[in-house]
């Protein structure tokens, strides 16, 4: 059908966004009998919760400010310790089963072996979720991300499904039990900024001084429309999801193919040179452009929409509020009040007809040359990665910058093969909440570069 993109443009009194946006409440992240006003409450609150978080992810100053309070080049030195005793080692590296390879086994005298994934999924995560949460939180909760993963794998999706949570399968109900953790440790971070606020002593001591303007405005908006403590962290903890449960994937996906196909790894340090400058003998990167990274870098760019097309599988869903005349080429459908609208756009991304040899990854695909000047740029093309219209993703600024820099940081100071020694083989993939999940783990076999 022609025309989807302008259909979807639809204002909120036609296509409605928060009934779909209820629903997943309802549904997957909680709410319940007891609940039944935040219906209201939302929807008193939409305007104030999503102009924080238009201010600071959404707007590209935002974004920018964002990945500097993330400090991404300085911690992607460290995305392995080397550390010889568990208790050293950071809590990507553990999720990841990191260890150390006998000096004698490879070249280097520094190498490990990790489970790629849930390394770099994990350190991704830890770099988000203090621009959320502030910094204190991880360190509260040390079982966060293996819940938030927990969930997003085990409960998610029959969750979505209308699944009743009585079921009795065993990773269903681990994953449920994840959801009340993730949901009282958002309710209690809420308390936390409650006292705060109100200048009495914090819980436990925690300290609360770099929370974030985006949470402190959103808990400004709970607040004033009469948010209970246990509503304000549901509605954050959908935030905490969105947040991670598509972002952190796709950056492994988008490393795992820029190491992988033969000869990308090169251009794309070649192309990065120019932005960013790491310290002789390798290990730390002194200069980085984030700016340049994020818009200069066509080959960069064009990788991450082709890891986009080949491994997220986004849907705009709607609700017709009102009635929509809908143009079909000579035909034209009526779709009526209580109508859901269901647009799938990865039907569109495994077109051949829109996208040649859409099951092969294709680094350049996105790339367009001014035939005038001769200037490169990469551009989603008929892509919609972040959904469309008025609903697409509130993040997806800061989100794709955020895996344009975590990915150019990792690309530039370390190596990485596959653990066996074997030719890299990317995995098959089998679907998740999302972006897909690889049906294999990928070990890798990961060391500083030498430059």
């Amino acid at each position: 059908m022609e025309n989807v993109d302008r259909i979807l443009l639809q204002p909120y009194h036609i296509l409605d966004n928060h009934q779909v946006g209820w629903t997943m409440f309802r549904r997957v992240f909680g709410a319940d009998g007891e609940d039944e006003d935040l219906h209201d409450k939302l929807l008193a609150a939409k305007k104030d919760l999503f102009a924080a978080v238009e201010r600071g992810f959404l707007s590209e100053s935002g974004a920018a400010n964002a990945l500097k309070c993330a400090d991404i080049p300085r911690r992607a030195s460290h995305l392995v310790t080397f550390a010889a005793a568990d208790e050293d080692l950071q809590p990507w590296e553990r999720s990841a089963d990191v260890r150390l390879v006998p000096a004698g086994d490879v070249e280097t005298k520094s190498a490990v072996h990790a489970d790629m994934l849930s390394l770099v999924r994990d350190f991704g995560a830890t770099i988000t979720i203090p621009l959320l949460c502030g910094r204190d939180f991880l360190a509260k909760y040390p079982g966060c991300l293996a819940d938030i993963w927990k969930f997003d794998h085990d409960a998610f999706p029959l969750l979505l499904l209308g699944f009743p949570t009585w079921l009795p399968f065993g990773g269903f109900q681990e994953g449920l039990q994840a959801r009340s953790r993730l949901l009282n440790q958002m309710t209690a971070l809420h308390h936390r900024i409650e006292q705060h606020q109100e200048k009495p002593p914090v819980d436990g001591g925690t300290d609360m001084s770099d929370l974030p303007a985006v949470t402190l405005a959103r808990h400004a908006a709970f607040r004033t429309h009469g948010f209970s403590p246990r509503q304000r962290g549901i509605t954050d903890f959908a935030l905490l999801l969105g947040q991670n449960g598509n972002t952190q994937p796709l950056i492994f996906w988008f490393l795992l193919f820029s190491y992988s196909t033969p000869g990308l790894l090169a251009d794309l340090r070649a192309e990065l040179a120019a932005h960013v400058r790491v310290a002789p003998g390798g290990g730390e990167i002194v200069a980085f452009d984030t700016a340049a990274v994020t818009r200069d870098c066509p080959l960069l760019k064009s990788v991450l929409l082709e890891t986009f097309r080949l491994t997220n599988d986004p849907v705009s869903i709607r609700y017709v509020a009102s009635p929509l005349d809908v143009p079909d080429g000579e035909l034209r459908h009526r779709l009526h009040p209580g109508t859901w609208l269901s647009v799938p756009h990865g039907v569109v991304q495994r077109d051949a007809s829109v996208f040649p040899s859409p099951e092969s990854f294709v680094p350049r695909r996105f790339i367009e040359v001014d035939p005038v000047t001769g200037k490169r740029t990469a551009r989603p093309g008929p892509m919609r990665p972040w959904g469309a219209g008025v609903g697409a993703c509130k993040g997806r600024t800061f989100a794709e910058k955020e895996i344009l820099c975590v990915g150019a940081a990792i690309l530039v100071l370390w190596e990485m093969e596959p653990a066996d020694g074997r030719p890299w083989v990317v995995p098959a993939m089998r679907p998740g909440t999302g972006v897909m999940r690889p049906a294999a783990d990928v070990r890798v076999a990961i060391r500083r570069r030498v430059v």
